[in-house]
């Protein structure tokens, strides 16, 4: 699993880590930041190693090794040989939180007896919607096998406990206002940088937590900022949050509910660039207000969900971040409103987990 997915997953994982106590929980990620969350959101409570290439010997001697009970997938992470060794060996499988775009739809197209192949290995499937589901039957899977329950990601699992980390960023920060900018990738910083020096001739107290999706860019952004002359500090560092710092760079991994417990606007990247945005519940869900990007496209269906109930703002363009984010900093009781907005729609929502959980429990 990638890091998205290892967040789709954690409120899953965490119903089953409750529910069954003695059976081990092996996670298998594909980067080292998937592997990173794991451990963060985990700790020692799962096992967790890379999956291995797909290839038959290779994950015959694997399967052997670990001999799992059941095969939970998520999403979309489909491989032809591990899904035919587990049918072999008569180990069930389950597609998790199913999704496909229409662009993904057409790629499995051009290798479609393949694609029914792998499909026809699954035990069950789950998807988020009818257009997920019409697009899986089209590709060749059994109706029997469908399950169309909601989506996985409305069931957040926020952090029991106030991290030492987040202790640490309130007493600094103080009353300062924050706004944070998550996930941001290549040629996004700058234009984020831009608004940044923009609002602080507004602002003059604001600080800006900027926390960059991929760990190997960390240092190229923190000089960027160095380079723009904002004074600024990482949180690898240790160093404390002054009075004249005008950016934090959150360059450590696995803390990013930490930055966005003490920021008042969140802006969330991936969006300003045609990446297709990144999961905009998780700041939702501890009451912040979210503003994104044009580019949505991988989560189409709560981007619009949230913005019809007014839960979301979505700009078209680079200059109203600005404004909406001087807005929001002025404006409590429209922040307020967002808040609970949203808080509805994720309420309304939540019925995949326990579905899943009890299709789980049938194969097992």
């Amino acid at each position: 699993m990638s890091v998205g997915e290892v967040m789709t997953a954690h409120a899953l994982i965490s119903s089953l880590l409750h529910t069954h106590k003695e059976t081990p929980i092996l996670i298998t990620v594909t980067t080292p930041t998937g592997r990173d969350r794991v451990k963060a959101l985990f700790s020692n409570n799962v096992n967790c190693c890379y999956l291995p290439f797909d290839i038959t010997f290779i994950l015959k001697g694997f399967i052997d090794k670990i001999n799992p009970k059941l095969l939970i997938i998520m999403e979309t992470e489909l491989w032809p040989n591990l899904l035919s060794l587990t049918r072999q060996q008569k180990i069930k499988s389950i597609l998790a939180n199913g999704r496909l775009s229409p662009s993904s739809a057409r790629a499995y197209t051009y290798i479609k007896s393949i694609t029914k192949t792998m499909l026809a290995d699954l035990s069950e499937v789950t998807v988020r919607d009818a257009k997920d589901a019409k697009r899986f039957l089209v590709l060749g899977l059994d109706p029997k096998k469908l399950h169309v329950i909601g989506n996985l990601k409305f069931n957040l699992t926020l952090p029991r406990h106030t991290s030492t980390l987040t202790v640490r960023l309130k007493k600094e920060i103080n009353d300062r206002p924050v706004w944070i900018a998550a996930s941001t990738h290549e040629g996004e910083e700058k234009h984020i940088i831009t608004v940044h020096k923009q609002l602080l001739k507004q602002i003059p107290n604001l600080l800006l937590i900027l926390v960059p999706r991929h760990q190997e860019r960390f240092d190229k952004v923190h000089d960027l900022l160095l380079h723009n002359n904002l004074a600024t500090i990482t949180c690898a560092s240790e160093k404390k949050i002054a009075k004249t710092t005008q950016v934090f760079l959150g360059d450590t991994m696995g803390h990013l509910f930490d930055y966005y417990t003490v920021s008042n606007v969140a802006f969330v990247g991936g969006s300003l660039v045609a990446t297709g945005g990144h999961n905009v519940l998780e700041p939702i869900a501890l009451g912040i207000p979210v503003i994104t990007g044009p580019h949505t496209f991988n989560f189409t269906e709560i981007i619009n969900l949230l913005l019809k109930q007014k839960a979301t703002i979505q700009i078209s363009r680079l200059s109203e971040l600005q404004a909406d984010i001087f807005s929001l900093l002025h404006d409590p009781k429209r922040c307020q409103s967002m808040a609970q907005n949203a808080k509805n729609i994720l309420e309304q929502n939540q019925g995949a987990l326990p579905q899943l959980t009890t299709i789980i429990q049938s194969l097992l």
